[in-house]
This record gives structure tokens, sequence and C-alpha cells, in this order.
């Protein structure tokens, strides 16, 4: 057992050599808080999805949220998941299909990738002697605090094959600073590939994880072999839990608001929050503009302080509704 506690130790490392990140999250600049009672909503009316989006953005993706703002971002997503048309199977699918973008999410934007969700039930009965009693959640701690690093744009990529088979890839943009007259900023995207079936229950999607690469790293110019690394995620975590079937994870969706919303959860019941996005810069947004025009204004608010400060306070993406 310590044998195989070890061995998850190092592969939290090496899965995630960029993204042992969390810097203290701070306020979207020019953000000001409003009364929780002017962004409530009936579920479904353009009131409630501005309330919402509006929560997400101007608290870094819930990173700086408040208990309260936390507690109302809870709210609205239930009620969401609890008016959700009934989609399963093939119906569900095309639903899914195309690019979403992560605006809100209950823990550390990182996690949002499966691949940690597999981590966990990886080392489900493993306790940590410190920290958390959980392994799993013990290892999170360390992940979660270490400074220096933030967590950049995150998005997911649902497409269908001719065969009608379901592929998913989870991107999660790692940044490092330190002393940017020392040491130049680095970047690299966390790329997880999984393949994807839906269950008969509805919003039910099976996630069998496949492989975990780093992409478009910064340091590759100096590196090359980065961007060819890539870790066999279903192959490491059948040798190490033969019996666990810990490389597939079920993933809870819910569409709302026309289906350019979707509230997720991860096995654990950790929330995430993504908005559709255009299927490339040349295809229009599927968000109302008003929205859109406040998250274009809050990426330039975001990349100023950032220039002024020498360190991310947030995510150039955390408005992108």
């Amino acid at each position: 057992m310590a044998r195989v506690a070890a061995v998850l130790a190092v592969v939290a490392l090496v899965c995630l050599p960029e993204g042992l990140c969390w810097v203290a999250p701070a306020r979207v600049p020019g953000r000001a808080r409003r009364p929780l009672v002017q962004r409530q909503g009936a579920s479904g009316s353009p009131e409630g999805l501005q309330g919402l989006l509006e929560i997400c953005a101007s608290t870094d993706r819930g990173q700086a949220a408040s208990p309260a703002e936390r507690q109302e971002v809870e709210g609205l997503c239930s009620r969401v998941e609890a008016s959700a048309p009934n989609l399963a199977g093939e119906e569900l699918v095309a639903a899914l299909e195309g690019r979403w973008k992560l605006v809100y999410a209950s823990v550390q934007p990182y996690r949002s990738s499966p691949f940690f969700w597999g981590f966990r039930q990886l080392a489900e009965g493993l306790r940590s002697p410190v920290l958390a009693d959980s392994f799993a959640d013990a290892v999170f701690d360390i992940t979660d605090g270490i400074p220096f690093k933030s967590v950049g744009p995150a998005q997911q990529t649902l497409t269908r094959g001719v065969t009608g088979d379901m592929a998913l890839v989870s991107e999660v943009e790692i940044r490092a600073s330190i002393f940017d007259a020392l040491v130049p900023r680095t970047k690299s995207v966390m790329t997880t590939s999984a393949s994807v079936s839906p269950r008969a229950e509805a919003g039910l999607l099976d996630v069998s994880l496949l492989k975990t690469e780093v992409k478009a790293s910064s340091i590759a110019s100096l590196l090359p072999f980065v961007d060819d690394l890539a870790f066999p995620t279903q192959d490491v975590f059948r040798y190490l839990r033969p019996d666990a079937d810990a490389e597939r994870v079920t993933m809870r969706n819910a569409l709302g608001y026309g289906g350019v919303l979707r509230v997720v959860r991860s096995p654990s019941d950790e929330l995430f929050v993504y908005v559709r996005a255009a299927k490339s810069p040349e295809d229009e947004d599927p968000l109302p503009a008003r929205v859109i025009a406040q998250s274009s204004s809050w990426d330039e608010e975001a990349e100023k302080s950032e220039t002024a400060v020498g360190s991310p306070v947030g995510d150039g993406e955390s408005g992108k509704e």
C-alpha cells in the first residue's frame, strides 16, 4: 500500500509539472459587488443567466467568491439541473458536442480536468498521515497551495467521429511567474484526452481517460522534447489498480438557458460551470452581446493588472461568458 501511495504521488507530480498551481485569487479589477438580490433570476431567464455569469466573472471563476456567492451559484446551478431537459444517449451526445469554456469551479480550476477525477478514484482507500485524511485530498491540499503559479483558460471540446463515437479533450493552461526580470514567464497547456460514451440515465457520460500531455509549452523552444511527452493515463491507472476501473469516471451534465450553459459535476460532486464557445474565432459566439462585451472589458483589465504587478491576478478567460 505504501508503494502504491508513493507511485500515486509521483503520478500527480509528473502530470502536473507546471500545475502545482495556485496564487491568491483577487477580485476582477473594476468589478464591484452587487447586492445578491439584484442578481436573482428565474431558471431559464436571461436575468438568471446574467446574474450567474456576473458572479463567475467578478470572482475569478469562483476562486475569490464569498460564502454567500458560492451558495448563490450552487442554488442557481441546482435550479438549472432540476429544469434541464432529460437528454440521454445520442441526444445527449449531440447536445454536448462543441467547445466549452470554464467560467466557474468550486475547487481549483485545474481540477476540471477529468484526469484528477480519475486520480481521486485511483487513490480511493488510501489514507494520509498528514493534512487531509484522504490521500487524494492531501495531495490536492499541497498542489492547490504552491505559489508563483496560476491557472489560465480552461476548456473542454467534445467531438463525434464518423462512427458515432465521442471524444473529449480537456485543456487547462498553467502559468508560472517568479522573478520576471530574471526568469521569463512560462506557460503550458495540460491536455487530457478521453473517449466518451453516454449512459442510459439522463445527463450521464462515462469518460475513459486515455493520455495526458503537456502542449504549447513556452519552454519547448529550449527543450523541444517537452511537447512530445505523453503520460499513458489509461495504462498506468490500470496497472496500479487493475480492480478499480480508475481510468473510467462518470460525468454528470445539465444544460440550461437554451444550451449555452453547461453544469458539470464530478464523481465527488465538485461543481464546474461552462459556457458554450464559438467553434472558431470566425464563428458567432452563442452568448448574448452584452456578456461578450463584459468579458472583453475584463480581459483588458486583467491584462493591464497582470502587466502592472508582474504576476497574474486571475485568469484571462474567467470572465468570458
